[in-house]
């Protein structure tokens, strides 16, 4: 059963109610009754969520509205530049056609009977100013999230709302993480390294039963102005092979699996040449990956694509950044307390405390 929290405008004693700051809003309705923000399907990678309330996959925020007092307005910037810009009117018939768009949930100020709602859109940020007697909060947790019985883990990748962006053991609440290399010498390194990471696969992916793998396919602009940049030949050869490379892996997946690819996800914005980041997942449906060949390139190639393993019934995703680590990221917290003392044994030591915590912590909820 969904979770809800009550909150009364209508004066007395009142905490401070929560503020989905950032949540991606997926539907916004305007009736006489209600203004009803639902959100994302997955909001466990904000950090609000993760230490708040764990456990809760998603939620539906409401206002009760007290009398026809509702404005919307809209940023407008100057017309000429220099000019200032200013908020203006918006039409509320219009407010659910933003979430075409990106619209996040930026944060709000409620008093007696009373919020104000920030709100922010692609290009200009968006204020409601109404009168509500209470808000409700309806928490999604995660046994309520696929009542059509899909895994979990599988609706969270087709998601857009999944960004799934490193660090992943910090972005994900049900998410552990394991040291690969140990030695002091190279060779000793990469030999634990390998010999870990074969043995976390073997505990996750039995037999080899990966259901899928999905990697982030970056679409780049070097286009730019300027004067000459002075790069040299070998840079431009690095560049157009690095091209050439992510093509021919694109291409060779997608002729020989099943795939879905799911368009425009949010990326870190510290690469400005990227233009668009997709998720291409590829199902093995019945076939099989050449997952040690795959898991090797992970392990050593600086140049390999940013790949990850998905097991349905295990609920989980693998993903290794090189020969020093990787991150195990569960849909559900008993799938991640399920593999605690079997992954134990090979946990990251600096982690191993927020490990235990987030057992424990989550247990008691």
């Amino acid at each position: 059963m969904n979770q809800v929290q009550h909150y009364d405008l209508n004066g007395g004693p009142m905490s401070l109610p929560f503020v989905p700051h950032d949540f991606v809003i997926k539907r916004l309705d305007v009736t006489l009754e209600c203004v009803t923000f639902t959100f994302e399907d997955d909001v466990t990678y904000h950090d609000g969520i993760r230490e708040l309330f764990p456990g809760q996959r998603s939620l539906i925020l409401r206002f009760h509205l007290c009398d026809d007092m509702f404005f919307a307005y809209r940023w407008h910037r100057g017309a000429v530049k220099g000019q200032p810009g200013c908020f203006r009117p918006f039409d509320a018939e219009k407010l659910p056609g933003l979430c075409a768009g990106r619209l996040e949930y930026i944060d709000h100020h409620v008093s007696y009977r009373s919020a104000v709602i920030e709100l922010a859109a692609p290009a200009e940020p968006v204020i409601l100013k109404l009168s509500a007697d209470y808000m409700e909060y309806e928490w999604i947790g995660c046994e309520d999230a696929q009542p059509d019985g899909t895994s979990r883990v599988e609706a969270l990748i087709r998601s857009r709302d999944f960004p799934y962006l490193q660090p992943y053991f910090y972005n994900h609440p049900y998410a552990l993480r394991c040291e690969l290399g140990i030695g002091d010498d190279g060779g000793t390194f990469r030999k634990t390294a390998r010999e870990r990471a074969a043995a976390i696969f073997d505990i996750l992916f039995p037999g080899e039963s990966v259901d899928a793998v999905f990697f982030h396919d970056y679409i780049m602009d070097y286009a730019g102005s300027g004067d000459a940049d002075g790069e040299t030949n070998e840079s431009i050869r690095r560049l157009v092979d690095g091209e050439a490379e992510r093509l021919r892996f694109l291409a060779a997946y997608q002729s020989r699996y099943r795939h879905v690819t799911v368009r425009d996800l949010p990326h870190p914005d510290t690469v400005e040449e990227v233009v668009r980041k997709n998720r291409v997942i590829c199902y093995a449906d019945g076939k099989t990956f050449d997952c040690q060949h795959l898991l090797e390139r992970q392990l050593t190639d600086w140049c390999a694509p940013e790949l990850h393993f998905v097991s349905f019934a295990n609920e989980c995703i693998l993903s290794v950044y090189d020969d020093r680590g990787c991150d195990v990221v569960f849909a559900t917290y008993e799938k991640m307390a399920g593999f605690y003392p079997l992954l134990k044994p090979l946990f990251l030591a600096y982690d191993a405390e927020e490990m235990e915590r987030r057992l424990h912590r989550t247990a008691e909820v």
